[in-house]
């Protein structure tokens, strides 16, 4: 009978130490793709659809300028299942800033570029499966000014677009766009201008039931920039309700990032006042009027800069990420959990890698039940900057993991998006080479 133990416990040693075990944090998988040699590839944004995870940016070659790029992973083992590279008009700059996915659709949109008509704001949707382009529309609102595309949003059968048009009058305008998701027949759109010939810019979308909403920066003459919010109907296009936030007079406010749960909707960016520079800001309103609920503005160290560029929420908590800085101009990768119903900071994270005149930045997060992923970059003396992701427990803030990725000594490297499924987390970014430029990275990881 010992001998029959000893034997089986040996079979259970050999067993483990033959088997590995993912661990939250373990690399998952990584892809660097150059599309052509020492040129500049870049990730922008990402989306998580089934098992594969759709990442979109721009690639470079020395005769097609820079291409509008989709590159689609298996999320298990980061398989390249398809992609596609559209140069729009030659050696002219192209680009895919932002993904959505609905069912067996994936929406990308940005800006494609041509001789005679400047950036047109353009969306290209694919079969998620194939890759196979189904429709595409490049909106030049007036001939060869400017017009891109810095968001998009999905649901049932329309899809929005939100940005920026110009016209030759009216400067930069607050743009939304709603196609049809079978066909991109365009079911409506709004270019709103607040004040003549001035800058306006919508940055960010999120759908709800029936409803559109939509962030980003208004200007006036008498009032600089205006944290803006515009909600629509999202069947036909009709406004339901707007806020314009000027924190104090003619100084600079703008909304980076929008998310909705419930009848709350929440926006983060910057609002500025003449004593204490820019604040990490995010403002909480009533989603079917816009009543302002409550309002978070966090200045680290007063008369500093701190930003705030994304917001997610997790059950009853607000996620907002960006920098923060010091009395000693050190910005911190910065992350603020706050109550949804009232705004009570529940925690806090201020997380400077290397202490003195270094910079380091949150730009992107993703939550789970019991997580919060933030994604970024981080510095240091001797490996510039760092193509960083920290983990937190979601409900206390202790941190769980993190890794700090310099692909090559000290250049720099840094995360735009970030995104999760059941089970893993995936970043993109750009890491740079001495010999490859910067690459169209992606890193997957354990969670």
């Amino acid at each position: 009978m010992r001998l029959i133990l000893n034997l089986s416990f040996g079979l259970i040693l050999l067993f483990l130490s033959s088997t590995a075990f993912a661990v939250s944090g373990d690399l998952r998988w990584q892809s660097y793709y150059d599309r052509e040699g020492v040129l500049d590839d870049a990730a922008f944004s990402m989306a998580v659809g089934g098992s594969t995870v759709f990442v979109t940016g721009t690639t470079q070659t020395t005769t097609g300028g820079n291409a509008f790029s989709v590159r689609a992973y298996n999320t298990a083992n980061g398989t390249v299942l398809w992609q596609d590279n559209y140069d729009r008009e030659g050696a002219l700059d192209d680009a895919a800033f932002c993904v959505a996915v609905s069912g067996t659709k994936v929406f990308v949109a940005g800006w494609t570029q041509t001789t005679v008509g400047g950036y047109a704001l353009s969306i290209r949707t694919y079969d998620a499966n194939s890759g196979t382009l189904l429709w595409e529309n490049h909106y030049d609102m007036e001939g060869s000014l400017d017009d891109w595309a810095n968001a998009v949003a999905v649901r049932s059968n329309s899809v929005f677009v939100v940005g920026v048009t110009q016209t030759s009058t009216g400067g930069y305008a607050f743009s939304v766009r709603a196609y049809d998701t079978a066909n991109g027949t365009l079911l409506w759109q709004d270019n709103y201008d607040r004040e003549g010939a001035l800058d306006d810019a919508a940055t960010a979308v999120a759908v709800s039931g029936s409803t559109l909403y939509v962030a980003g920066h208004t200007r006036t003459t008498a009032g600089g920039y205006a944290f803006s919010v515009r909600t629509y109907n999202a069947n036909n296009g009709t406004l339901l309700w707007e806020n314009y936030y000027d924190r104090e007079g003619d100084l600079n406010d703008w909304a980076n990032a929008v998310a909705v749960r419930g009848n709350r909707m929440f926006v983060a960016g910057l609002t500025r006042t003449t004593s204490g520079g820019n604040a990490f800001t995010t403002r909480a309103h009533k989603a079917n009027n816009g009543s302002s609920l409550w309002g978070d503005y966090y200045d680290r160290n007063t008369a500093f800069s701190d930003v705030a560029f994304s917001v997610v929420v997790g059950g009853s908590t607000v996620y907002t990420v960006g920098f923060s800085a010091d009395s000693a101009l050190d910005y911190a990768f910065a992350i603020r959990a706050l109550n949804a119903t009232n705004g009570t900071v529940l925690w806090q994270d201020n997380y400077d890698r290397e202490e003195g005149e270094l910079d380091d930045a949150a730009i992107c997060a993703a939550v789970s039940d019991t997580k919060a992923f933030v994604a970024g970059w981080t510095q240091t003396t001797v490996g510039s900057y760092a193509f960083s992701i920290r983990t937190y427990d979601a409900t206390n803030g202790t941190p769980l993991w993190q890794n700090h990725y310099d692909r090559e000594g000290n250049l720099d490297d840094w995360a735009n998006c970030i995104a999760a499924d059941d089970t893993g987390v995936f970043v993109g970014g750009i890491t740079a080479t001495s010999s490859g430029g910067q690459a169209f990275s992606v890193r997957a990881f354990e969670q």
